[in-house]
């Protein structure tokens, strides 16, 4: 699972030229919002191929794994869940996770969208200072 606290409202709007009589303002919105959803599943597909990839949802939570910094605040979250096809391809440096985490870490994101709070403009793995979050779901 990835929460983050970037907009990353899966949209549908392409970079194709055919607006579909969409304003520019809100073309532009809406292709940004996309954007980051789909850097976001660029950096998974570095090491694998994502599957079952549900609609990114966002919700108001009172959460602590952004860090100190939000902690008991009402923020907004974006949160998608994905299954991969090979388990321990994200394995680093003893967390399942590592190497994922450490290829998001500093790439650039688009803000100013619909985010409660950001305090950078690029994608932070760091625990107690972070931005998003990926959480190993198991069944």
């Amino acid at each position: 699972m990835c929460t983050t606290l970037f907009d990353i409202t899966k949209t549908g709007v392409s970079s194709r030229p055919d607006r579909g009589g969409i304003t520019d303002q809100n073309y532009n919105i809406l292709r940004s919002k996309q954007s980051n959803f789909e850097t976001i599943l660029q950096l998974i597909s570095l090491r694998c191929q994502p599957e079952e990839i549900t609609n990114p949802e966002m919700s108001h939570k009172i959460t602590s794994v952004f860090g100190e910094k939000y902690c008991g605040e009402n923020i907004k979250t974006w949160s998608f869940t994905f299954t991969i096809d090979k388990q321990g391809v994200f394995e680093y440096g003893g967390d399942n996770l590592g190497a994922l985490k450490n290829d998001c870490n500093g790439v650039p994101m688009i803000i100013g969208l619909d985010e409660s709070v950001l305090g950078y403009k690029t994608l932070k793995t760091d625990p107690g200072n972070c931005n998003i979050f990926f959480k190993e779901i198991t069944s």
